[in-house]
């Protein structure tokens, strides 16, 4: 994480699930739904924005969201 956000976009499918990620400016709050926000609030971010596309299923979009933050990767 960097300043408590995402260091990059990040678009996943998972099955059914469609997650789209994106980073936040510092101090806009973390503005996602659902599980999504629950992981994220878990992992330490505390500025983004997520959209769920596709799945009204938790455990899918659960594991679409572990899913993208597994491939983050660092910013230079």
């Amino acid at each position: 994480l960097q300043e408590g956000t995402l260091p990059h976009d990040l678009k996943i499918k998972f099955k059914s699930a469609a997650i789209v990620l994106r980073p936040a400016p510092k101090g806009a709050g973390l503005k996602a739904g659902s599980v999504v926000r629950s992981i994220l609030n878990l992992v330490g971010v505390t500025d983004a924005s997520a959209k769920i596309i596709g799945s009204r299923n938790h455990l899918t979009n659960a594991y679409a969201t572990m899913t993208a933050l597994k491939m983050l990767k660092k910013r230079n």
